[in-house]
């Protein structure tokens, strides 16, 4: 749905703008909630990720909101990653394992 128009007050036109996506695209969900975990969150420094496949190796990406790709890195089981340098706001995590995509999403303080 889109709706647009202008509309004046005394002094000053206004317009706007509206946008409502229902694209299944644009959402994220934690589908499987035994598959990874991530804490805490909200994190300042330091986000904690277990994945409940002990022994394998995972490719994590590090996604901002606007879809930049901000960090990658391999994980295990139980891994520590640093956020330290990346700026306040939301990121999604992609965990990749054998052709299987986990997506989890934290907020950095």
């Amino acid at each position: 749905m889109v709706v647009s128009g202008d509309t004046e007050l005394p002094g000053s036109p206004i317009q706007y703008f509206v946008t409502r996506y229902n694209d299944k695209a644009l959402a994220v969900q934690n589908v499987d909630n035994n598959a990874a975990q991530l804490y805490p969150n909200p994190a300042t420094d330091y986000i904690n990720l277990e994945l409940a496949k002990a022994g394998k190796e995972y490719d994590a990406e590090i996604y901002n909101m606007a879809g930049h790709k901000v960090m990658t890195a391999k994980v295990t089981n139980k891994s520590t990653l640093n956020i330290s340098s990346l700026a306040t706001g939301s990121y999604f995590v992609n965990l990749i394992h054998d052709g299987t995509t986990t997506t989890l999403r934290f907020i950095k303080k």
